[in-house]
């Protein structure tokens, strides 16, 4: 396996020019492509499309170098967009291509970068930061690992995860079938379900025998508590993996992109049903 990160320029969240460009040159073969993570602008909050928009415009985009439908396209590549650049960061996109050609991937008995990718089920509404999701999402990581050929936890040092949040649509959905959810504020679900998602990272490179006790205080504390987090999680649902032999390494990939206790009270923060 060869693993490797190419960052590109992007001036807005359509523009696939710079991986269009790259592939033209031969600098990237679009069949090596395992995961895409991006930068866009936005708030980063809930209603921040910029996410939604970059995704669709990678979709379409490897959909045509790949020669596949934009359904495929999603089931074996992991788009991780993250909003929010607001004057700190640049606009980019990480490509991380997996090429797993022995001719073209020498081998070697050294550490080096390794990618992996999984995806869970889609979770229902009442799953999303309970027990459920840090389950699947530890399952998940099991099996990107093993895609990355990662034997050893000890060798996983970043994981990053795509969660899901809690809409209002959501929320009338579960209640229709008699169901509740763990919160109805939507902003508040985001930590719910960064918490239940870090839990399952905890479980799968066993650092965190079960999920017991899993109550709305110890995820809340998860959210809060865990040092090492770092990114934001946005609402879908990609797992992937990397490792490299590293010291000073990140296992958690969770939010800084929102307030640890966001306001109960806003425009989009309330859902009524």
């Amino acid at each position: 396996m060869k693993a490797a990160v190419h960052r590109l320029f992007a001036s807005s969240p359509s523009d696939t020019s710079g991986l269009d460009d790259a592939i033209a040159r031969g600098g990237i073969r679009p069949q090596t492509i395992a995961a895409v993570l991006g930068k866009t602008e936005g708030n980063g909050c809930v209603n921040d499309f910029t996410r939604g928009f970059a995704t669709v415009s990678f979709r379409t985009c490897l959909s045509q170098h790949l020669g596949v439908s934009a359904a495929d396209v999603e089931a074996q590549v992991a788009l991780v967009m993250s909003g929010g650049t607001e004057g700190g960061l640049s606009p980019h996109w990480l490509v991380f291509t997996v090429d797993r050609v022995r001719e073209t991937a020498p081998a070697h008995n050294r550490k080096s970068l390794a990618v992996g990718i999984a995806f869970t089920r889609a979770f229902h509404p009442e799953e999303i930061g309970r027990r459920p999701q840090a389950v699947e999402t530890a399952q998940a990581v099991k099996l990107a690992m093993a895609d990355a050929a990662i034997v050893d936890s000890r060798d996983v040092h970043f994981v990053q995860v795509k969660c899901p949040l809690i809409t209002a649509s959501r929320v009338a959905e579960a209640a229709a079938r008699g169901r509740t959810v763990a919160t109805m504020d939507t902003y508040e679900s985001m930590g719910f379900s960064r918490g239940a998602s870090a839990l399952g990272i905890a479980m799968a490179l066993g650092e965190s025998a079960s999920t017991d006790p899993f109550t709305r205080k110890w995820v809340v504390m998860c959210m809060r508590t865990l040092s090492t987090c770092i990114f934001s999680m946005c609402p879908y649902r990609d797992t992937w993996v990397m490792s490299q032999n590293a010291i000073d390494a990140v296992k958690y990939a969770s939010g800084v992109g929102a307030e640890p206790r966001p306001p109960s009270v806003g425009p989009t923060s309330q859902a009524k049903v």
